[in-house]
């Protein structure tokens, strides 16, 4: 015998989940997303990957797309998505679970910052003084 479905995320615990990713910028994207399926999606956004790097190695990276989706699961135990697309190729995917209370203090640093911040950025490139 299956479990019965969870039923379809309100209004209300919508707009709960997606406030920690509001305050940081981040919309949802309503449309796009599944309230039976307890899936929510959040607009694309293109971040300019010049702050932190050198003009010669920013005009070559170009911009990234970050894209959001957060799986809400009835049993308080949610799933967070993150997709980072450069010149339409997917370079990186991070999948994070949480329950709701953690999911209250969370918080993505801006990009740039976590740019400036990654191992391979530490000790300067090869060949600079």
């Amino acid at each position: 015998m299956s479990a019965p479905p969870s039923p379809p995320l309100t209004h209300h615990q919508i707009l709960a989940l997606v406030a920690p990713f509001t305050r940081s910028g981040r919309t949802v994207d309503l449309a796009a997303s599944d309230r039976l399926a307890r899936t929510l999606r959040f607009r694309p956004r293109t971040i300019e990957v010049v702050d932190g790097l050198a003009a010669d190695t920013a005009e070559r990276i170009g911009p990234l797309t970050e894209t959001l989706q957060l799986e809400c699961h009835a049993s308080g135990s949610h799933r967070l998505a993150m997709w980072m697309v450069l010149h339409d190729v997917p370079i990186a995917l991070l999948a994070l679970s949480f329950t709701l209370q953690e999911l209250a203090r969370f918080e993505l640093p801006p990009l740039p910052r976590r740019l400036r911040q990654a191992p391979w950025r530490q000790g300067g490139a090869a060949g600079s003084a």
